[in-house]
């Protein structure tokens, strides 16, 4: 297991998950018999005194990489086993197979990856039932068979049927959820990836179903319950396939969710070849072809601590310069970190009572997976925002903030479409300063910004705030009255004429004030855009030509309201 182990480089969790785990995880069961053990590299026949060591079976042991295999001898603290039925299991079982050679029957034999095994059926664990266990101060025996991987360190423990069932539903239970959410993510991850056209939902799917099948095979989950023959007949093979494909989406996936491009950006493409490269080789060790298998297996793990170094330095780098997704994905990962370290401490013998690393391992994924799930809706948020900001930058005049000709007459037609549809009135106003070159030329074009500034502030009436106000060029501006009549529009007309006078503007040194022409059209029915916005401009006119400082609605003759 160790050797999958390894992938755990490039997964990220938050703090609490070891906490999390910890509790949540399927506990050994009450009734486990204490026991004594002894083990020896390769064969050793039955009562050979030689060549033996002795280790607590209740604590993790790693036995020697032996091309021969190991030999366990397993005895009962108190010298005499338990009336039958018992089980006995084998926790943090290896990938490979384990073998009771005498419990008063034929030898059984069991592995997490191989569904025709002759030993009990369990699920993250291997079990043999004793229906007639040893006389007094005889022990079990078990044969660890050779396989080409490092070898993991294991416990054993003799418990009753009944709580060995319990046991094993709850950690199926437990598993099943825990892979559940993994796989309820990516593919959520995936549906969002093909709405948005987002690539970075394909990298984050592609990385927690990766993590997701290099837990399935290191705790069996992918033989028994789910029986898939291909993994059966290769875990080793699948599994560099998915520590490959989840470690170099995990790569590509640092770079993009975390922005690098903005903020390291040789990292990010750092990161994005080295993803490239992984998934290449883990399709690659895929191939039928013995020295590309080779080949590939003797780079894997060397690529696997550069591309966590790599990493490593490439989140802390874009935290430090800012990114707090990178913050975020680092945050995330410490505590992996720690778990692969344990785990791969334990090879070596430290730790020995820790046995929760592995499942703590399968709820951290879970629990990741939710984070950067979170994470991603929090950075499409971002996106939204960004987006939003420069949609109301492209739409809004540089100066006065109002939109521009473009944005307004888009919504204008908007509007026009919703009037159709509900049969509600709608006007449109045309306003053009009056005297306001005059302004420019005696005060100076400092002053007619300030006017224009002013003027715009005129046009927010706080009585109609569905008002859309827009500069269509110069000192001409237009309003968008949607669910107004002409009474209602005259009367936002009136307003905006009486402040601008209040304001006391002037545009020559006698003090002759700034004013405004209005023209009001209301929309007739089927008419269009082109005409609706001609006819409120041809009011206007007709307020100028009336003598300005006036509105005029179109079709009438006369000004409403008179100038002064």
């Amino acid at each position: 297991m160790h050797v999958l182990a390894v992938a755990a480089a490039g997964r990220g969790w938050p703090a609490g998950v070891l906490l999390l785990a910890a509790l949540s995880v399927p506990a050994p069961a009450a009734a486990d018999l204490g026991m004594q053990g002894r083990w020896a590299a390769g064969p050793i026949a039955a009562g050979q005194a030689a060549g033996w060591r002795p280790f607590d079976p209740a604590r993790l042991q790693a036995f020697a990489r032996n091309p021969d295999g190991a030999s366990i001898e397993l005895l009962p603290a108190g010298g005499r086993w338990p009336d039958p039925p018992l089980v006995l299991m084998v926790r943090h079982p290896p990938l490979g197979a384990v073998t009771l050679l005498d419990a008063g029957g034929s030898p059984q034999r069991g592995a997490l990856n191989e569904p025709a095994d002759t030993a009990l059926p369990a699920h993250g664990r291997i079990a043999f039932r004793i229906a007639h266990p040893p006389a007094a101060g005889q022990p079990l025996r078990l044969r660890i068979e050779p396989y080409p991987a490092v070898s993991a360190p294991m416990a054993f423990a003799v418990t009753t049927e009944r709580d060995f069932q319990r046991e094993d539903a709850r950690w199926l239970a437990f598993v099943s959820a825990c892979f559940g959410v993994m796989l309820a993510m990516a593919l959520m991850g995936l549906v969002f990836a093909a709405i948005l056209r987002d690539f970075t939902l394909v990298l984050y799917a592609g990385y927690v179903l990766g993590y997701l099948v290099v837990q399935a095979i290191q705790s069996g989950y992918a033989v028994r319950p789910l029986g898939i023959d291909a993994v059966a007949a290769a875990p080793l093979l699948w599994g560099r396939f998915a520590v490959g494909l989840a470690v170099g989406c995990a790569a590509a996936f640092l770079a993009r969710f975390a922005r690098l491009d903005r903020h390291a950006p040789r990292l990010a493409r750092a990161l994005h070849a080295y993803g490239i490269g992984m998934v290449l080789v883990s399709a690659l060790a895929m191939l039928p072809l013995p020295a590309l298998q080779a080949a590939t297996r003797a780079i894997v793990n060397p690529a696997l601590l550069a591309g966590t170094l790599l990493m490593l330095a490439a989140s802390a780098i874009g935290a430090w310069r800012g990114s707090r997704y990178a913050l975020l994905f680092l945050a995330g990962w410490a505590p992996l970190l720690v778990l692969t370290a344990i785990d791969s401490a334990q090879v070596s013998g430290a730790l020995p009572g820790v046995l929760w690393i592995n499942d703590a391992c399968i709820a951290a994924a879970a629990f990741e997976a939710v984070v950067l799930s979170i994470g991603l809706a929090h950075r499409a948020l971002d996106l939204r925002r960004d987006l939003d900001y420069a949609r109301t930058l492209a739409d809004a005049d540089p100066y006065t903030g109002v939109l521009n000709r473009r944005a307004w007459t888009e919504r204008l037609q908007l509007r026009l479409r919703e009037s159709a549809r509900t049969a509600q009135p709608l006007c449109v106003l045309f306003l053009d300063l009056d005297h306001f070159k005059s302004l420019n030329d005696n005060f100076g074009h400092h002053a007619g910004d300030d006017a224009l500034l002013a003027f715009a502030a005129a046009l927010r009436d706080p009585h109609l705030p569905q008002a859309e106000i827009g500069r269509y060029g110069g000192e001409e501006f237009t309003v968008l009255l949607p669910g107004c009549g002409f009474v209602d529009a005259r009367r936002y007309a009136e307003r905006v004429r009486e402040q601008l006078r209040r304001m006391r503007v002037a545009v020559d040194a006698d003090g002759r004030p700034l004013t405004v022409s209005i023209g009001i059209a209301a929309l007739a029915p089927g008419e269009d855009m082109a005409t609706l916005i001609a006819r409120a401009d041809a009011a206007m006119y007709a307020a100028k030509t009336a003598g300005r400082d006036c509105v005029m609605l179109a079709g009438e003759a006369a000004p409403v309201i008179a100038a002064r």
